[in-house]
């Protein structure tokens, strides 16, 4: 998992703010335990959709990313998942940011192949959580 983190670099330059970086990672995280199992093929997945951005804190990649994967890791599912998901919309702001993340999120959810309804459920949330 500690690849997947070191991803963010330093280095890079994207038009997103170090918000909604975060909101990023944390919707990609969410959507890969989704159905209480991060495969391989989403992992893989993750890391390809955080190559193209950069990461500007204080508090390292690979903290942030422990964090919010114990998070989603122990929390209830259906009131937890929301609070977060709704954070996730407020951080992520625009319309445009929003598509993009919700793009990202979506193959996500459909890289390991196959279909459950709990993944088809939680898309579905996210689309309208974040309005779109």
């Amino acid at each position: 998992m500690r690849r997947l983190f070191k991803l963010f670099s330093a280095d890079r330059r994207d038009d997103w703010t170090q918000v909604q970086r975060e909101a990023f990672l944390d919707l990609l995280v969410v959507s890969a335990f989704a159905d209480d199992y991060f495969s391989r093929s989403e992992k893989e997945l993750v890391e390809d959709s955080t190559t193209q951005f950069s990461w500007d804190s204080e508090i390292s990649v690979e903290t942030y990313g422990d964090s919010i994967i114990e998070t989603v890791e122990a929390f209830e599912k259906d009131v937890e998942q929301e609070a977060l998901l709704k954070s996730i919309a407020e951080r992520l702001g625009e319309k445009s940011a929003k598509r993009k993340a919700l793009k990202s999120c979506e193959k996500v959810l459909l890289s390991d192949g196959s279909e459950h309804r709990v993944e088809i459920n939680f898309l579905h949330k996210v689309e309208r959580i974040f309005d779109l």
